[in-house]
C-alpha cells in the first residue's frame, strides 16, 4: 500500500511539522512506503521515484501556536497538476490539516475513489490570522474545516479527547479515533524542573509531551479551549488561567519536595513512553487498514 501524507510544512522547523517526521519515519521503518506532498525548498530532482517527496513551492508565512508558542508556518503554492500527481502514486490519501493543499489532495483522491484519512491537529484559533476572529467566527471556519476537507475522510484521528469532543459538537461524520503521542523518545536527558505551560488553544498535545517525557514538571493553564490539561497528574500539575500565586505555589512545591517530586517525574516520564511515535505509528497503520481493506 502506498500512503500519501499531505501537509503544507513537512520539513518545516516547528511543533507542529516534527511529530509528523517522527511517525512518519517509524512508518518507514515499518517497511511502508510513505509519499509526502508538501512545500519543500527541493527542486524536482530531488524527487525521488520511489514517492519519498512530492515538491511545491512556497508561497506566504503564517503564525501558529501549536504547541511551543508562535512559531512560523509555510503554506504551498498548490499546482493542480502536481497535485494529481502525487495522488496518482496512491493508494491512500492521509491529510494533516485543513486547508486549500489538503482539501484539493481530498478531492484528486475522491475523484480516483481512493481512501482517505486525516488527523486533526490544529484548532483555527491556533492560527495568527485568524485569532482575532471572535467565538462564533471560529465556529464557522470549524464548520468549513468539516465540509471541506474533512468531508472526505473516512476515519479522523483525534490527538486529544479534547478533539474528539469538539469535532463531536460540530457534527464530524467521519469516524473518529483517539489517538495520542508521535514524540522522540530516543534522546531523552533526564530531568526533574517543574516549568509552566500556557497554550490556550492547544489540540495536539504531543509538544507538551515531549517537554515532560525527560521528567520535567508541568504546571498547567486549564483553559476550558485546550487539551493541554488533560496532562495535568495531579491537582498541583494545574491552574486557572490568570492566577499567578496558585501557579507560583504549584512551581515552588515542586521545587522545594524532592520525594514529591522525584516521584511525579517518574510517572510523566513513563507517561510519555506510551505515547511515542513508534506507538502511534502501530495505531495509526491500523485505522489506515481498516478503512483501506474495510472497503472490500
Amino acid at each position: 500500500m502506498n500512503i500519501l501524507l499531505v501537509m503544507n510544512d513537512y520539513e518545516g522547523d516547528n511543533a507542529f511539522s516534527a511529530p509528523v517526521r517522527e511517525t512518519v519515519n517509524e512508518l518507514r521503518r515499518m517497511g511502508l512506503r510513505i509519499g509526502v506532498l508538501t512545500g519543500s525548498s527541493r527542486t524536482d530532482r530531488d524527487e525521488q521515484e520511489n514517492g519519498d517527496l512530492f515538491a511545491l513551492p512556497f508561497g506566504r508565512t503564517v503564525r501558529i501556536r501549536a504547541g511551543r508558542g508562535e512559531e512560523r508556518y509555510r503554506l504551498a503554492l498548490v499546482d493542480p497538476d502536481r497535485v494529481s500527481r502525487a495522488v496518482a502514486w496512491a493508494d491512500l490519501v492521509h491529510i494533516e490539516e485543513a486547508g486549500k493543499l489538503c482539501t484539493q489532495a481530498a478531492r484528486a483522491a475522491a475523484a480516483r475513489d481512493l481512501p482517505v484519512t486525516g488527523s486533526f491537529r490544529l484548532y483555527p484559533e491556533s492560527i495568527r490570522d485568524l485569532a482575532h476572529f471572535g467565538r462564533t467566527m471560529n465556529g464557522m471556519h470549524m464548520e468549513q474545516y468539516r465540509d471541506y476537507t474533512y468531508s472526505y475522510c473516512e476515519a479522523i484521528r483525534c490527538p486529544s479527547e479534547h478533539v474528539y469532543r469538539r469535532l463531536k459538537h460540530y457534527n464530524f461524520e467521519s469516524r473518529l479515533a483517539v489517538m495520542e503521542g508521535g514524540i522522540s523518545t530516543e534522546v531523552l536527558v533526564e530531568s526533574e524542573k517543574p516549568f509552566v505551560y500556557d497554550e490556550p488553544y492547544l489540540a495536539d498535545p504531543a509538544p507538551l509531551v515531549q517537554m515532560f517525557a525527560g521528567g520535567d514538571i508541568p504546571v498547567i493553564a486549564d483553559y476550558p479551549s485546550s487539551a493541554a490539561a488533560e496532562y495535568a497528574l495531579t491537582p498541583r500539575n494545574r491552574y486557572a488561567p490568570g492566577h499567578d500565586r496558585r501557579r507560583d505555589r504549584c512551581l515552588r512545591y515542586w521545587a522545594q519536595q524532592e520525594g514529591e517530586r522525584k516521584a511525579i517525574s517518574l510517572l510523566y516520564r513513563q507517561k510519555a513512553m506510551q505515547l511515542s511515535s513508534r506507538n502511534l505509528a502501530r495505531r495509526l497503520l491500523g485505522m489506515m487498514r481498516d478503512v483501506y481493506y474495510g472497503r472490500g
